[in-house]
């Protein structure tokens, strides 16, 4: 028996370590041959990313004895010529690769999509393909040409308004008038790009960017071309095409050194060094199985490792002289993305890894964590009180924090702040942001763009706690929070993944952790037995025809999961499947990502699941994001992500009256929607494993007797799991005691 199952043991690992990847390898190794007296020498071999090109070259010329000091510099210019000529092919592979993506083609992922879906594929890549051609695409048909609203909506609105159209043109549709005419040249075309990747339309900006390269920005513009390729870099890493981005970071990081070089400029040596630390943070978007996981998990934690032991300040501005805090902003200016996925991926050290990524940024910034003035005492009984965050506005952020800020102001012991961090497109029209001004005044304020500046003005404020509720979602507020602010700073679970920054004192969790999550965080934990909800403006579906999700239909239960695609870890495709074969006529709907290469992603993953099981998946099917509200108020039963949870989707569901199936997972981040069930008292639709999970949404599906029940029980309890009052109570106790040392 014991000899059984170690050959199935064997077996399962063959095939883990044979199965296709879902990410391609990611290889960013460059090696440049020597030559001796004795003929071919080795070959000097660098990763940019955990090596600085001229530091490795000499310790290469000292270890191995073929070359000298003077010939240690040629080899690493070398291999920075390398790089670029990697980055050269990866341009090249790219322009097929985004040729293919966006043709008329359709991909399998759309045989199983919703009419919606199946169009606003087609308009988008008909706009990515117009404008990679160099022409501008007419706007689909009710897009205004200006309105903030429209922008996620209408991919155009805001990129066509930077458009220098001249005056005696008179004509302010772009898409009538001849490229040639308005002169777009490469410069314009990279300014366009990034607007539409601030807008987080990546394709528009891939297209833009590729259009730019072509027309030779490169040659025009050198400076511009290396930032173009960080931008580049990070789009694709936001679209999982890691090894790509990977390799066009490594060009704008010898780009950039050359240009520093050059021009002795601490701006391109920070660039240079940004690019380094934007490639060791491409995490990827969409969770990937197991064995892939762990591989790129190990690659993140050892790049940051090396990166945290260097002095990378020295080693970017080799021979430059200038002002730190200068060279600082630049490289806080080029830094574009935080580790926002790594919270998906549930794994077990990501205080370490966030912690490594808080010691890398320092030693490639010092002047993040600035000596501030320091804080005076309270002085008084009344407790200022401020929250920081992009995301205060119509964003699940926003809504979650609405109704207890509302309380808040109302307690004569506190003065609350809403404070605003400056973080892609303007939103003063947006109505949560209305509501916090109306709430507070001026004490909702708009912060600075300029992280310098904006330290400056948290300052002044002079609070005594400071509430960061989402760090890690965005670079602003991360980078905002490396210094003291105020006298206690604290992390909410927004974002529910520790900081790892020694200037966050308190972790604002739940008592549904587990009695050792206190381990898992950098913070002092502190438990609250209220979960806050977003009662604020709900919304109500209308019941749509199933035709309209599903094109092939079997008639059964229509099983809704309301989370991200990069919620919906690996391990949850099992649970997925297993449910299915319970409910042979059942069908799960999946929301379709903005950005399709994820739901590509997703729907590859899955499907290779089915195959290893011998299982059919074409029962899984994908909606447009603009079909939520329909599917939600179609669907029998919606189904929580494990093991990472939802807590605005999960009510979503609960306030449609929907039956919500959870299985709570190991951290916080996955036990959300088990504690507003708590709150409800409602225990019946909360699974103690994965098959208990499978059994219970299978009998929502199709007993219903059971799901009547469900859905009357839901009912009557749903107001039950609004506690804003008791929140605001319990977290201004525990806010007055922080401010007074007593925590």
């Amino acid at each position: 028996m014991r000899t059984a199952l170690l050959r199935c043991v064997a077996l399962r690992a063959a095939a883990a370590a044979t199965a296709p990847l879902l990410y391609a390898p990611i290889d960013r190794e460059v090696c440049v041959p020597t030559v001796t007296d004795d003929g071919t020498g080795p070959s000097f071999c660098v990763d940019f990313v955990r090596e600085d090109l001229f530091d490795a070259a000499e310790r290469f010329c000292d270890d191995n004895n073929v070359c000298s000091g003077h010939e240690a510099g040629a080899l690493a210019y070398a291999a920075r010529r390398e790089l670029e000529r990697q980055g050269n092919e990866a341009e090249r592979a790219l322009r097929g690769r985004f040729l293919e993506l966006v043709s008329e083609k359709e991909d399998p992922w759309t045989t199983v999509s919703d009419p919606i879906a199946k169009r606003r594929t087609r308009i988008r890549r008909h706009q990515a393909r117009v404008l990679v051609q160099g022409s501008f695409p007419e706007p689909e048909e009710g897009c205004p040409n200006q309105r903030e609203r429209a922008l996620r909506a209408c991919a155009l609105s805001r990129a066509y308004t930077v458009i220098d159209v001249p005056p005696n043109l008179n004509e302010t549709r772009v898409w009538l008038l001849n490229t040639s005419v308005v002169n777009v040249g490469p410069k314009a075309w990279a300014l366009i790009g990034e607007v539409f990747t601030e807008d987080e339309h990546y394709a528009h900006a891939i297209a833009c960017f590729l259009r730019s390269l072509e027309q030779g920005l490169a040659i025009r513009d050198p400076g511009r071309a290396a930032l173009l390729d960080m931008n580049l870099g990070t789009v694709l890493g936001c679209w999982g095409e890691l090894a790509l981005a990977a390799r066009l970071l490594g060009r704008a990081h010898a780009r950039a050194l050359k240009l520093a070089e050059a021009n002795q400029s601490y701006d391109y040596a920070a660039l240079a060094l940004a690019a380094r630390v934007n490639a060791a943070v491409l995490v990827p978007p969409v969770v990937p199985p197991p064995h892939e996981l762990n591989d790129l998990r190990n690659l993140l934690r050892s790049d940051l490792r090396a990166l945290a032991s260097q002095d990378l300040r020295k080693s970017a501005a080799r021979h430059i002289q200038g002002d730190d805090s200068s060279y600082d902003e630049a490289i806080v200016r080029r830094v574009g993305r935080t580790l926002f996925n790594l919270a998906h991926q549930c794994g077990q050290d990501d205080a370490e890894i966030m912690f490594l990524l808080a010691s890398t940024l320092t030693r490639a910034a010092p002047s993040l964590v600035e000596e501030v003035p320091e804080l005076p005492r309270l002085q008084n009984e009344v407790v200022k009180l401020g929250f920081a965050s992009a995301h205060l506005c119509d964003h699940s952020i926003g809504k979650m924090l609405a109704d207890p800020l509302i309380f808040l102001a109302r307690d004569p012991r506190l003065e609350v702040y809403a404070l605003h961090v400056a973080f892609g497109p303007p939103s003063d029209d947006d109505h949560v942001r209305k509501f916090l001004h109306e709430l507070l005044g001026e004490r909702s304020y708009a912060l600075s763009v300029d992280v310098r500046e904006a330290r400056k003005e948290v300052i002044s404020f002079n609070l005594d706690v400071l509430v960061f509720p989402d760090l890690g979602m965005e670079i602003p507020s991360y980078l905002l929070a490396f210094s003291r602010l105020a006298r206690v700073q604290c992390a909410w679970w927004g974002h529910p993944v520790s900081t790892g920054l020694p200037s966050i004192d308190y972790w604002l969790g739940l008592d549904t952790e587990r009695d050792d999550a206190f381990q898992e965080y950098s913070e002092q934990l502190v438990r609250f037995s209220h979960v806050n909800t977003a009662p604020f403006h709900p919304q109500r579906g209308t019941p749509v025809n199933r035709t309209d999700l599903v094109s092939k239909d079997p008639g059964g239960a229509i099983y809704l999961v309301l989370g991200r695609l990069f919620k919906v870890h690996a391990l949850f495709d099992d649970m997925l499947l297993d449910l299915l074969e319970r409910d042979r006529t059942g069908v799960v709907l999946l929301v379709g990502e903005p950005q399709e290469p994820l739901t590509i992603k997703t729907y590859q993953r899955i499907q290779r699941r089915g195959l290893e099981r011998n299982l059919k998946t074409d029962r899984i099917h994908f909606i447009d994001y603009w079909a939520y509200m329909g599917a939600l108020a179609t669907a029998r039963v919606v189904l929580d992500t494990h093991p990472y949870g939802g807590c605005l989707t999960a009510l979503d569901a609960l306030s449609n009256g929907v039956p919500l199936v959870v299985l709570p997972g190991p951290a916080e981040r996955g036990r959300h929607a088990a504690s507003i069930y708590q709150q409800m008292g409602v225990s019946d639709f909360v699974a103690a494993n994965q098959s208990d999970y499978v059994s219970i949404a299978a009998r929502l599906g199709t007993d219903d007797a059971y799901h009547e029940a469900a859905v009357a029980r839901i009912r009557a309890s749903y107001l039950d799991a609004h506690r804003a009052g008791a929140v605001a109570a319990e977290w201004a106790g525990a806010f007055l005691r922080m401010a007074r040392g007593a925590v």
